[in-house]
């Protein structure tokens, strides 16, 4: 149970801390985007509220006067502000104005998504290139935006606001935004796995008696099980067996009384009467073995399953039986091991026309027996199992439904030409 309690903890921290991480980069990089739109709205700000008014025609024309007057306010917002440079332009791509001189009355090529600010009026936020000649006399120490947006004057000319702004004033936000909600986001996951921990104590707890409880009733089973096979082996070695046994002495006895054996024809019909009456003594009590062996009721698995290979050998196919279990083992684990070596040898009476076949019981890890069945018959596909169980042979299945309730599990590994291996590994 502590187990099972140690790896809910461990499974749960680890999906707490990648709801975490994704919690934390959705929320950075919703803040990222709040922050670029606010970068936009600025830009708006700036260019339709503050510049606008004073782009005159004289500006237009890089009068030094109008010039001035325009770097008295745009200077002042560069050197407090988060704008760090300021460029106005013409649609031919002339910069009729920028707070750094140099750049005015060049003329340069503009990106094509620039251009079509002119046509569409939307507003274009983009990395700044340092390398690109429109920038030719800004240098950086820091990643910057630029942001382009289209200003209509009074009399119905174009022109192009740009301002570059330094990334940390976006990156900010989205730091402030990040280091108020994570702590919380943090704390609530927090309180969360600490809530489910006695829960899962709890559902531990409840598999652990669910497990008790399957394993109850599956010994249970097997008991009742068991003890119906007694029952009818027992009924059918004090009925019908012990009335063939006295049938075939009383036939015996007229056989030889010797006014029947006068007769040839007589003594010869009794002679198989009482052959058969043996053949079928001898057929129930080979029956009885099968149904519930006497040396597995005395707890002698080794014996039971050599029972089970002897018919193999009158009928000439070679078999070994190796027992390398060491420890002791509970009735539930005699009886799956016992049946599923009776299942499998019965298929491999019925269909593997095997010439070998080998049992091997052994220990195996986490204090489980593996219990090995080998033939080099003709083997099957899944197909053939298939096959076989929608015709209602379902004994395989059976078998694996009961080794999963008891906890342990049975694979089948066939190919066709290739013989069959059956592998059950079942709790002590």
């Amino acid at each position: 149970m502590a187990l099972l309690f140690v790896q809910f903890a461990v499974v749960g921290v680890a999906i707490l801390s990648v709801v975490a991480l994704v919690a934390g980069s959705r929320i950075r990089s919703t803040s990222t985007n709040e922050s670029i739109r606010d970068a936009r709205e600025l830009a708006k700000l700036l260019s339709h509220d503050l510049l606008e008014p004073r782009i005159t025609p004289e500006l237009l024309q890089q009068d030094p006067a109008a010039i001035r007057e325009m770097d008295s306010l745009v200077q002042d917002l560069v050197a407090h502000g988060p704008v760090n440079r300021v460029k106005l332009w013409l649609p031919n791509g002339l910069v009729f104005y920028s707070d750094e001189h140099r750049y005015i009355g060049r003329t340069y090529s503009l990106e094509p998504e620039v251009m079509a600010v002119f046509g569409s009026g939307e507003t274009v936020v983009d990395f700044t290139q340092v390398d690109k000649p429109e920038n030719e006399f800004d240098t950086q120490d820091q990643q910057q935006l630029d942001v382009y947006l289209p200003v209509t004057l009074s009399d119905g000319t174009v022109v192009l606001y740009e301002h570059m702004q330094h990334i940390s004033a976006v990156s900010a936000g989205a730091d402030q935004v990040t280091a108020a909600f994570s702590p919380v986001i943090i704390r609530s996951l927090i309180a969360l796995e600490l809530l489910q921990l006695p829960l899962a104590w709890w559902l531990a707890r409840r598999v652990r008696a669910s497990q008790r409880q399957r394993m109850l009733l599956m010994q249970s089973a097997l008991d009742a099980s068991d003890n119906e096979r007694r029952r009818i082996a027992q009924d059918l070695h004090d009925g019908v067996v012990q009335d063939l046994v006295g049938v075939s002495y009383a036939i015996d006895m007229v056989r030889h009384d010797p006014s029947v054996s006068a007769s040839p024809i007589a003594s010869s019909t009794l002679d198989r009467v009482v052959g058969e009456a043996q053949r079928s003594i001898r057929g129930l009590r080979t029956l009885l073995v099968d149904i519930y062996p006497p040396s597995l009721e005395e707890g002698d698995l080794t014996g039971a399953l050599n029972d089970l290979l002897a018919p193999f050998e009158a009928h000439g196919v070679r078999t070994e039986f190796t027992d390398l279990a060491t420890g002791e083992m509970s009735s539930v684990a005699h009886s799956l091991i016992y049946r599923t070596t009776r299942e499998a040898l019965r298929n491999v009476e019925q269909h593997a026309h095997a010439t070998a076949v080998t049992v091997t019981l052994r220990d195996h890890a986490k204090n489980t027996v593996l219990l090995e069945i080998v033939d080099n018959g003709v083997g099957f596909g899944p197909a053939a199992l298939e096959a076989a169980q929608a015709d209602g042979h379902l004994g395989v299945r059976l078998l694996t439904d009961v080794a999963r309730a008891a906890g342990g599990d049975l694979d089948i590994d066939s190919q066709p030409g290739q013989g069959t291996r059956v592998e059950l590994v079942v709790p002590r």
